[in-house]
This record gives C-alpha cells, structure tokens and sequence, in this order.
C-alpha cells in the first residue's frame, strides 16, 4: 500500500541521516574546553533512573540480607587486620585462616618496603600491578572462607579459587563453567561468586587508591544539615553513605558515586577509618536499649546487653561485674593471636 511505502522511504532516509551522523563522529575532530571538568565522572556524570526502586541483588534472599556488602566486609577485614590487628568477624581458631592473615600482613609489609603500598594516612594502593600479583591471590584464598561459613555445598575450595582466579578479560574454561553454572550451585551461589570476582577484580584495587576525607568520605552533621536547608533535592543517601569529595576535606555538593560496589566499599572503608558518627551511635544505643527492653531474662545474659559488652570490650573499655566465663569468652573476640597484628 502506499502508507506502508511513506514508512519504508521514512525509514530509511532516517537510516541515511543516522550513517552522515556516524561518519561525522568517526571522521571529525571536537574541540571542548574545560575537557577535564566535563568529562569527569564525579562531576558532570548524569543517571536518570527509570521506573520502581527495586532492591540490588544479594541484600535480600532467602538464606539471607546483606551478602551485598558482606562480602567486601569480609575481604577488607584481612586487609585491616594486617594493618591494624583488628577485624569484624571471627575466625574460631582456624590455623588456616590466621595462615592467610600472616601472609597478607608479610604481602603488605614488603608492599610497604618497595613503596607500592601507601600507609600514610591508612592503606593506599600505589601499584595495580602489586596488587594483581601479590594482594589478590591471597584476598581469594582469604575469600573462600566466607563461602565455607554460608555453608554452599556443591563446589570445592579449589573450584571456588579457579573461578576468582580467571581474570576480566580471559574466558572462563568451559569445563569449569559447566561445573559452577549448573545444577552444582544455585542462582545464588553463582551471584555470589560473580560478585565476589568483580569485587577482587575491578572493585578492590579502584577504592583502595583512594585516599579518605581527599577522594571519599563521610558528611558531617553541619553538612548533612545545611543540605537539607537547601533549595534543590538532596537524596538521603548523601547523609548515610559515602561520597565524592573534590578536595581535603570537602565533599561534592551533589554528586554520588554511580556504581553500587563502589558506594558500598567506599563506605565501609570511609566508616573503618573515620568511626561511626556521634548522632548515629546515639540512634544505635537507643536502639539497643529498646530491643534490651523487650527481651527477657537477666539484664547481664539478654542478647542485646552481650552486643553492648562486646562493643565496649572491642573499643578497648570494660564493663564491670562480669563472670570469668564472659571475660574469656571477649578474651577471644579477635578471632586470632595478637601476634599476627602489625609490629
């Protein structure tokens, strides 16, 4: 019909124009100025989200919330242990794990003496080359005793280490792939070793050549405030995350970090370093209380006053009148000997 031959002629005249706009692109030359200030990512990126929020996979599933950020929690604790003798998790006295914690303090040592590792003002990456060789190696092994702790049947330690050893750009080997993508693992468990990959691969030695309260950090309370006095829309993400920061000690006035992983890393990072905010551990301890409230039993044995103890005991204080039985059991919160802290 004729309607359907106008479509055609439309079509393709607007093929046409569309081949003069690809031809100018690959054969003409832009002139920009302020180049580095419009191409930034942390300055001038712009997302226009579409649709209903929907949650990220991993903070919600079934067996669990929060492997999102669980891990990467997981795989800094060796980095900060190393340098500061301290971690979240507990490792029970495993001999293999305080093993790979030893050795990824004597990795960050020599980082330190080849001058490829910053430790002023905390842990830099200077060198992704270090890190692909001598830091990720160690942070797989390290990462296969979260997966051992979910409790994943179906794929040996091994199995799991070749998966997060293939790097980005290589295949992953067809015989491996069909042992980890099939019936061996769920949907996920295959999630979390894709996540675990990227975060080992790309995630990790980006943020860690980050510098804290330069590159990255927390708002204050005056800042969190005077956004809010503000004219424009502020998400409230700006005030419980971390974000960009165009220089010591000031952050962007609107910008957010794009990438989930990122924001997520960041801000543990961004919280290790500059402590939880004095507003917000006031909201915790009410919270605490509130919960304490509505538990029964004695005060001293209610879940909620064990979580208090353990904070005051990791934060180098003491609470008195407790059992030698409560004073061993925090005697082993660290999970593994002093000796393996920094000298």
């Amino acid at each position: 019909t004729n309607s359907s031959k106008e479509d055609v002629g439309s079509l393709r005249s607007q093929a046409k124009i569309c081949v003069r706009i690809l031809e100018l692109f690959f054969s003409g030359a832009l002139l920009m100025d302020e180049v580095d200030l419009v191409l930034h990512p942390l300055k001038s990126e712009l997302n226009f989200p579409l649709g209903r929020k929907e949650p990220l996979d991993l903070t919600q599933s079934q067996s669990g919330k929060g492997f999102r950020w669980e891990i990467p929690f997981h795989l800094l604790d060796a980095l900060f242990y190393a340098t500061e003798g301290r971690m979240t998790m507990k490792l029970h006295g495993s001999a293999q794990a305080e093993a790979v914690l030893q050795e990824m303090k004597e990795a960050i040592d020599e980082g330190s003496r080849l001058r490829v590792l910053q430790r002023t003002p905390h842990l830099v990456l200077l060198s992704r080359h270090f890190y692909s060789t001598r830091i990720r190696p160690i942070l797989t092994r390290w990462a296969v005793f979260w997966f051992s702790m979910q409790r994943k049947a179906g794929l040996e330690d091994s199995e799991i280490v070749a998966f997060l050893s293939v790097e980005k750009t290589d295949r992953l080997d067809s015989d491996l792939l069909a042992k980890v993508g099939t019936e061996k693992v769920d949907d996920e468990c295959f999630k979390m070793l894709n996540l675990c990959r990227d975060l080992l691969h790309s995630i990790l030695p980006f943020v860690l050549t980050k510098i804290d309260r330069v590159s990255y950090g927390l708002l204050s309370l005056d800042q969190i405030e005077r956004e809010k006095a503000a004219e424009y829309l502020v998400p409230r993400s700006r005030s419980i995350t971390s974000v960009p920061f165009v220089g010591k000690d000031v952050p962007s006035d609107r910008s957010e970090f794009a990438h989930p992983d990122v924001i997520i890393s960041l801000t543990i990072l961004a919280f290790r370093y500059e402590g939880v905010r004095y507003f917000e551990l006031k909201n915790l301890m009410r919270t605490l209380q509130r919960s304490m409230w509505d538990e029964e039993g004695p005060y001293s044995k209610r879940p909620s006053s064990r979580q208090f103890v353990e904070w005051v005991h990791l934060a180098g204080g003491k609470v008195r009148g407790l059992s030698q039985d409560e004073i061993f059991r925090l005697s082993r919160l660290a999970g593994a000997p002093k000796s393996l802290g920094p000298s």
